[in-house]
């Protein structure tokens, strides 16, 4: 296609048709926009994102030892059980008991869509975000999973321990939202190339003679010679 475009992209051709057509060129741009627009509002969406933090132990007791010494071999044990912790904080097990702290009725997958985590690096620290239109429903999910996720952890793996850092607060500002300027210029945009294919792929109505169209849209001439109405004959001397 971007080829065909390319060896059809005559100035002469593209002046012609847009000092004709400018009115419905202008017109579709506008619907464009106005269809990008309206799909951004019927599908609006903002989002609040609030976050829990975990560290993890080698060792359970450790949870509750506040004057132990943990070892370098600890530690990297403690950064070992970090990724398996993820992986079992996101099973449907454990979902379903958030779910049930939380109070909402919606089911285990819906709930893993709204949720995302993250590992600080060379640490045994780790966040659980969660997302959702609604700030204090993204805060009451992250500090049910805060509530939920040491307890049942420590059931289903028996080694090592986890503890809450901080828990969530109701966050302030949205963390992503819909931009309608932004869907409305796509729709315009998408609807400007559409038509830029149309035109360069042959749709030239009326468009016969090079040397007319030169004359119509006020382009000199180079001097190149005319060229005759017959495809194969070439330019006239």
């Amino acid at each position: 296609m971007l080829e065909t475009i390319l060896n059809n992209f005559h100035l002469e051709k593209i002046l012609w048709i847009l000092q004709k057509r400018i009115a419905y060129i202008m017109i579709l741009g506008v619907l464009g926009g106005m269809a990008g627009g309206a799909y951004a509002y019927l599908t609006n969406s903002t989002l609040y994102r609030a976050e829990v933090s975990f560290y993890v132990y080698s060792d359970p007791d450790y949870v509750y030892d506040s004057s132990v010494n943990i070892s370098n071999s600890e530690f990297t044990q403690a950064k070992n059980l970090v990724q398996s912790y993820i992986l079992i904080l996101k099973s449907n097990t454990i979902l379903q008991k958030v779910l049930e702290e939380a109070g909402l009725d919606y089911g285990t997958e819906a709930l893993s869509g709204r949720i995302g985590t993250s590992v600080v690096e060379n640490t045994a620290v780790f966040y659980v975000y969660t997302y959702d239109s609604d700030p204090y429903r993204a805060m009451e999910l992250a500090n049910a999973i805060g509530r939920v996720a040491p307890k049942e952890i420590g059931r289903i793996v028996k080694s090592g321990g986890i503890e809450v850092i901080d828990y969530a607060t109701l966050p302030e500002a949205p963390y992503s939202s819909t931009s309608l300027v932004k869907y409305a210029l796509v729709g315009f945009c998408r609807m400007l190339w559409g038509i830029l294919c149309i035109v360069s792929v042959g749709r030239t109505d009326g468009y016969h003679d090079p040397q007319a169209v030169r004359t119509e849209v006020g382009i000199p001439d180079s001097g190149a010679g005319r060229y005759s109405a017959d495809p194969g004959a070439g330019p006239e001397e």
